[in-house]
């Protein structure tokens, strides 16, 4: 009997451990700071044409998400819309 059951154990897969899943670091966003005196416009869209949704003012520093050329300007994606790039400068 003893020899059955050792048998049985043998011909068992061993028990798998669950994968601990490892949270990868968070990879820091680039940071710009407006330079226009009178602050810069975020809009709905990367566009002239839409929605100006809120004002950064001077000095204020924020992360770009994304980057994207329109019409030969850069346009930055923050965390409230875009804006465009000319009127801030990189924060190192």
């Amino acid at each position: 009997m003893d020899k059955k059951k050792n048998q049985q154990k043998l011909t068992q897969e061993p028990k798998k451990e669950p994968l601990i899943k490892k949270e990868e670091p968070k990879k820091e966003l680039p940071k710009r700071k407006v330079t226009w005196a009178g602050g810069v416009n975020i809009r709905k869209e990367p566009s002239l044409e839409t929605e100006i949704i809120t004002v950064y003012p001077f000095n204020f520093i924020y992360e770009v998400i994304e980057t994207k050329k329109v019409k030969d300007e850069e346009w930055l994606k923050v965390k409230d819309g875009w804006t465009m790039a000319a009127y801030s400068e990189e924060v190192k």
